[in-house]
């Protein structure tokens, strides 16, 4: 059987909503409703044009320790779990001669209005004909890591600058406490919203309202109040949140700018050598000048894109 594995992958992201560390923190989910792709990742990864009904069958295994359901799409069959406190997966399988895949998401407390989600995306191509399984395979395995971040920071930020807003929405200006009327401030009218509904039920009947406990280390140390709205940069830093830490994106970074670096001084030789005598020499040095000024451009918008993402992001442009 053929998997291929989209690479693992690391990043803060500012959500109000999000654990933290304290007694019992008031926890919501920091991935979005998956079964919404195609509405909040238009642009990234699916378009609006291909939205379609989504529904659910009845709940699984409903209990503290979390809950399933089978779901339905145009796409497909697949499955939504939540496993308590913080794991999501979504699988689906989308026919007999296509692919499967299975989205795993961990969203671990740091601190108020801060997690860090891990994302796995495995994809079994096994099925899939030729050339579109060797296309498949290429395109999560073959291409270097920090690229393959790049594209992901894409993703999150559709939907971060929203889950951050929306936490705020759920508290009273609290840090460690919910809204009394949190589960009726959003707005969840239709059949795909089903999950993200017994969520709410799930925090209702098994943490009274408060969220699911955490470690008891941080209890009285947890600021009482939530930090203020954050700025349109830190909701789209990526330096801080993700580059830093990677190994992948750190090393990348730091080979842009070395190589950067190296292309400023090789532009001032090429202009150097363009005011040579020898017709040769000119055309090597302005060639090389040419070259080398393309090659700072480059380094820079790769610099630049390491450090912050674009506003808008893709689905609200």
């Amino acid at each position: 059987m053929s998997w291929t594995r989209r690479t693992f992958h690391s990043h803060t992201i500012r959500c109000a909503g999000t654990p933290h560390t304290s007694t019992r923190t008031p926890y919501l989910p920091a991935p979005p409703p998956l079964p919404l792709t195609p509405l909040v990742s238009t642009q990234t990864i699916s378009k609006r044009s291909k939205a379609s009904p989504i529904s659910f069958d009845q709940l699984d295994n409903f209990d503290i320790s979390g809950f399933s359901a089978a779901r339905r799409t145009a796409a497909g069959q697949g499955r939504l779990t939540f496993s308590a406190p913080h794991l999501i997966i979504a699988e689906t399988h989308r026919g007999a001669d296509s692919y499967s895949d299975w989205n795993v998401v961990y969203a671990v407390p740091l601190e108020p209005g801060r997690c860090r989600l891990m994302v796995r995306v495995v994809f079994e191509v096994a099925k899939l004909p030729i050339p579109l399984k060797w296309i498949l395979t290429y395109a999560f395995t073959k291409q270097p890591l920090w690229w393959t971040h790049l594209g992901t920071h894409k993703i999150l930020e559709d939907d971060n600058i929203f889950l951050h807003a929306q936490g705020h929405t759920y508290r009273a200006g609290h840090a460690t406490e919910l809204a009394p009327d949190w589960n009726k401030r959003v707005y969840l009218p239709t059949a795909s919203d089903g999950m993200v509904a017994a969520f709410h039920k799930w925090v209702q009947r098994y943490t009274a309202g408060e969220g699911a406990p955490w470690s008891r280390l941080g209890v009285g140390e947890v600021a009482r109040a939530l930090p203020a709205r954050a700025s349109k940069a830190e909701v789209l830093e990526r330096h801080e949140s993700h580059v830093k830490h990677c190994t992948a994106c750190s090393g990348a970074l730091a080979n842009i700018r070395r190589i950067q670096r190296s292309a400023e001084v090789a532009v001032v030789i090429g202009l150097l050598s363009s005011s040579s005598a020898l017709k040769h020499a000119r055309t090597a040095g302005l060639v090389l000048a040419a070259i080398s000024f393309a090659t700072t451009r480059v380094c820079a918008v790769l610099d630049a894109k390491m450090r912050i993402g674009i506003y808008p992001p893709p689905r609200n442009g």
